[in-house]
């Protein structure tokens, strides 16, 4: 098992504690605010420590096209959880955020089950 897997795997974990602590929403803010800034750091690693988009490129198998098509779905989603996500602190309805947290949740589980996947 490869430790960015491993870590992968715990920064979804720290999201859905994040989830768990939605109605008490500064520490939900807080640990989802967090989960993504170690989400955002992870990848950063991996792009610029393992020449991943160079692997991509070179010998990009199907399993690693459906993992890279996840995760920038993923990262895609990012910025409308977060900007939903503040304007419900704001005092805004949550029906909008939690149609746009649904699929993004969804999509982070399945990067984390595709990397481990990929990595084998």
């Amino acid at each position: 098992m490869h430790w960015l897997s491993i870590i992968n795997a715990s920064i979804f974990l720290w999201l859905c504690v994040g989830i768990a602590l939605r109605r008490r929403h500064m520490l939900h803010a807080t640990m989802m605010t967090l989960g993504f800034a170690f989400d955002i750091a992870l990848l950063l690693y991996v792009e610029f420590s393992s020449a991943a988009i160079e692997q991509t490129v070179a010998k990009p198998g199907p399993l690693l096209l459906v993992h890279v098509l996840l995760a920038t779905v993923m990262l895609a989603l990012y910025p409308f959880v977060i900007y939903s996500g503040g304007r419900v602190l704001a005092g805004s309805d949550r029906t909008r955020h939690r149609r746009l947290a649904l699929p993004f949740m969804v999509a982070r589980l399945l990067v984390v089950v595709t990397a481990f996947m990929v990595a084998r």
